[in-house]
């Protein structure tokens, strides 16, 4: 799950109508659902510019996705303004990812990123997506930088982040229920890093997203996709991973958080809670290295004001489920 989903930032914004997007995130709106599909045969997004078809009529559902966003400000990701909370579930197995953006009128930038156990920090150069609305032909290219944690290392990373509104066409899915011919425009984002610790070069990542967005829908993307190149030589891995996602609706906040658990509030002070309708039965909390540094039975209160302040993986049992959660520990 976290091979299949490594780096999927998962992108959504909103689409009024085809060839302009008017904005990106909106804090506190309603839960967005996607079903995460597969496509034999594969997806070939290449061809870019005006009145394109796109009839993708070989998916597969394997699993969920479910994005919230919410009004955010936190020390560990400079600037930022909101955070993107993402939890995919294929199987048994749930993940949660987090995108921390800035949203100011001057235009949307990423300032964090969290997934599995890797930590973003846009903290000396944020990845700046653009002063919306934006229209058919926006392309905008952006050096970003910061450091980062996970992978087995410490360091920093540089690179950049190309935004452009490149197509804009019809749209037809045997999943979802998007009406067959909806006009749509895309949004691609593309980034380049470049991963060092020191003055060692420890390898890099290339990601695509892709997002279609409709002139029926007012708020998300109607199908979205994450490729994402990997090539880190130290560790042994150099793989290539896509997801595709379909909208399939809405979810009110309670119904959000009754199907998962969640850290609240994070950042956590002194007690981890969990929130949710499900009682924990296993709690492993590890640090950035790996290291296990606290284990928990039965228990949705936990003491960890012994643990130094950072960042931890947090990894949940709950309802017969397992949840890679995140906490900030202040």
């Amino acid at each position: 799950m976290k091979t299949t989903l490594l780096f999927s930032f998962l992108f959504a914004g909103a689409g009024a109508f085809a060839q302009n997007l008017p904005g990106f995130y909106t804090p506190q709106t309603p839960a967005v659902q996607y079903a995460i599909v597969a496509s034999v045969p594969d997806i070939n997004q290449t061809p870019a510019g005006p009145d394109l078809t796109w009839n993708f009529n070989s998916l597969t559902a394997i699993g969920t996705s479910v994005t919230q966003t919410f009004a955010s400000a936190t020390a560990e990701f400079p600037n930022t303004t909101a955070v993107v909370t993402t939890t995919s579930t294929i199987g048994t197995t749930t993940d949660t990812n987090d995108i921390y953006l800035t949203l100011p009128q001057t235009g949307a930038a990423i300032t964090g990123v969290t997934f599995g156990d890797v930590v973003l920090t846009y903290s000396t150069d944020n990845a700046f997506i653009g002063l919306f609305p934006l229209t058919y032909g926006y392309n905008n290219s952006d050096t970003v930088s910061g450091t980062f944690t996970g992978m087995g290392a410490t360091g920093t990373f540089t690179g950049t982040a190309i935004t452009q509104v490149d197509a804009y066409g019809s749209f037809t899915a045997n999943v979802g229920g998007i009406p067959a011919g909806t006009a749509v425009t895309r949004l691609k984002i593309t980034q380049s890093l470049e991963f060092r610790a020191g003055f060692l070069a420890l390898g890099t990542a290339t990601q695509t997203i892709y997002s279609y967005y409709s002139s029926q829908s007012a708020t998300d993307p109607v199908f979205r996709s994450t490729t994402t190149a990997l090539n880190l030589p130290l560790a042994g891995v150099n793989e290539t991973t896509t997801v595709y996602e379909i909208y399939t609706g809405t979810l009110g906040l309670n119904k959000l958080l009754a199907n998962k658990i969640a850290i609240a509030p994070n950042p956590v002070a002194d007690v981890l809670h969990f929130a949710g309708d499900t009682a924990v039965t296993s709690v492993t909390i590890t640090d950035i290295s790996g290291r296990i540094v606290l284990q928990s039975k039965s228990a949705n209160d936990i003491s960890v004001s012994h643990l130094n302040t950072g960042i931890y993986n947090v990894a949940v049992q709950s309802g017969g489920r397992n949840q890679a959660l995140k906490m900030i520990k202040q």
